[in-house]
């Protein structure tokens, strides 16, 4: 089995057209639907209401698919043990 690969280690080319940036993340980080960001364990999955490219592109920010914000910004969870 894979090691699960941390975010933080992954650098990708902002000047790479986006179809390498988005190779280049997935060679770097591994399976894109799990992985660790700052020592939080993610899992993505999808509910099937968008198309999974479009899904990906928001996470990463790219193809002109902002995720979506609330009035207090980009919904974020709360870590662990936040009051």
């Amino acid at each position: 089995m894979e090691a699960v690969r941390d975010l933080a280690d992954v650098a990708v080319d902002a000047s790479l057209p986006v179809d390498e940036r988005v190779r280049s993340f997935a060679e770097q980080i591994g399976d894109p639907y799990h992985f660790t960001a700052h020592e939080v364990e993610v899992r993505l999955s999808f509910a099937g209401q968008v198309p999974v490219e479009e899904a990906v592109a928001r996470l990463l920010g790219i193809g002109g698919a902002p995720m979506e914000t609330g009035a207090a910004g980009p919904a974020r969870r709360a870590e662990p043990g936040a009051a």
